[in-house]
């Protein structure tokens, strides 16, 4: 079972925040393996550059927790899975 703790946001300005934490309780995978318990905190945040350009990124597993969602098949640790812009034109 899996709870999803409601993000906080934190705005600075043209800068936002957020950060996340998700925690599973141990669970029954197959061949009755009981796999254990494990938290996550995830943060990202966006800067407007202008009114036309955002930036964004975004952090997966902020404390490297080492994990299985399926029994034998472990997680990635730390990551950056986007780093990107956001571009708008016309209004």
């Amino acid at each position: 079972m899996g709870l999803r703790r409601r993000p906080g946001v934190w705005r600075f300005g043209r800068t936002a925040a957020i950060l996340s934490m998700q925690h599973y309780s141990e669970r029954l995978d197959t061949r009755n393996v009981i796999l254990p318990p494990y938290t996550l905190l995830h943060l990202s945040g966006t800067h407007r550059m202008n009114d036309r350009v955002e930036l964004l990124a975004r952090l997966e597993n902020l404390t490297n927790t080492e994990y299985e969602e399926i029994n034998g098949f472990g997680s990635p640790g730390f990551a950056v899975f986007s780093v990107s812009t956001s571009c708008g034109f016309g209004r």
